[in-house]
């Protein structure tokens, strides 16, 4: 699971996000493509008014809406894996909780970096972008260093000879 929520937070924190292109579709393949998203009728609604007002602002809003959803989504799953390390907490060694620790925290660093990029000035952004790099990279290199010594974990038996 910590594979699973780095990796969404890996897609949600990414510089480049691809979104269709709305602006020479149909209402239709817009109904169809909105149908996919979980979306609020409310916010629904106003992509829908915007198609016939707005279709520069509709796409802008649009990108918004589904970058908001997956990173709350992602965060969800952070939660998530938060609480399954807590509960399973027991049954891991030192070395491992202290990595789910570390792993846990770096995901939560990552998404206030990327939450916060979009905020500051732009004089400020060339330190955000150098923390998220930096919060990226740890995460990989604990991911790594995880699965290493899960693996080196499993192989050790705790059995008395007969």
């Amino acid at each position: 699971m910590f594979y699973k929520a780095t990796d969404s937070i890996f897609a949600v924190t990414n510089w480049y996000q691809q979104y269709p292109n709305f602006m020479k579709h149909t209402k239709t393949d817009l109904e169809n493509y909105l149908s996919n998203h979980d979306l609020l009728e409310k916010d629904k609604g106003r992509i829908f008014y915007l198609w016939e007002t707005d279709k520069r602002e509709m796409q802008k809003e649009l990108h918004n809406l589904i970058q908001h959803k997956k990173f709350f989504e992602a965060d969800t799953l952070r939660l998530e894996v938060y609480q399954l390390f807590s509960e399973t907490l027991l049954y891991q060694s030192e070395i491992v909780a202290e990595l789910c620790e570390k792993i846990v925290g770096e995901q939560r660093q990552l998404l206030l970096e990327h939450d916060w990029y979009k905020e500051v000035e732009p004089a400020e952004k060339k330190e955000i972008r150098e923390k998220i790099k930096f919060h990226r990279e740890m995460l990989e290199s604990l991911r790594k260093e995880l699965l290493e010594i899960m693996k080196k974990e499993l192989t050790v038996g705790y059995y008395k000879k007969s």
